[in-house]
């Protein structure tokens, strides 16, 4: 179990490290994804901001973001685990492999 956890930890440290590294990245995505709801619930309202719609749309956009943002960090990562020859050293860890791909979905949530 101390194994497991350690490798975790370590996932996600690593995985906050790279993303630290690409401080632009991150903001540019983030500002890109608020420029898209306010687009989508400008759309919503008829041309106007509507306070009643803005709550239900950003509950909406959350549970989106976060779904494909955890998807496709997961397809994405191991993509680059596999052209980069790292796959198999992953599998080798002694923690099991979904464990660590939990790790990477908590790094890209926080």
């Amino acid at each position: 179990m101390k194994n497991a956890m350690v490798a975790l930890y370590g996932e996600i440290r690593k995985g906050l490290q790279i993303s630290w590294t690409y401080k632009v990245n991150q903001l540019i995505s983030l500002f890109t994804l608020g420029f898209i709801f306010v687009g989508i619930v400008f759309f919503l309202g008829g041309g106007s901001l509507d306070p009643e719609k803005t709550a239900s749309a950003l509950l909406g956009y959350l549970v989106w973001m976060y779904v494909v943002s955890a998807l496709s960090d997961m397809t994405h990562g191991l993509r680059a685990e596999i052209s980069e020859g790292t796959l198999e050293q992953l599998a080798m860890s002694p923690a099991p492999i979904p464990l660590l791909l939990c790790g990477r979905v908590i790094t890209n949530l926080i």
